[in-house]
């Protein structure tokens, strides 16, 4: 599973299941917008990997 979240004033939040372990690094690529290199690790809270500091320009 591959998707976004974001919120008002918090920016774009990629996140990934089942893929990775420990802390890994990955390029976000939407159509043919730039591709994004985000740093990521497991969620404390979800059971899923995070990428942050992803801009909202991504999903324009």
């Amino acid at each position: 599973m591959v998707g976004f979240m974001g919120s008002p004033g918090n920016g774009l939040v990629g996140f990934v299941s089942s893929v990775f372990s420990g802390e890994t690094r990955a390029t976000w690529h939407v159509d043919d917008k730039p591709a994004y290199v985000s740093d990521g690790s497991e969620s404390d809270y979800f059971t899923w990997h995070e990428f942050g500091q992803l801009p909202m320009e991504l999903l324009d």
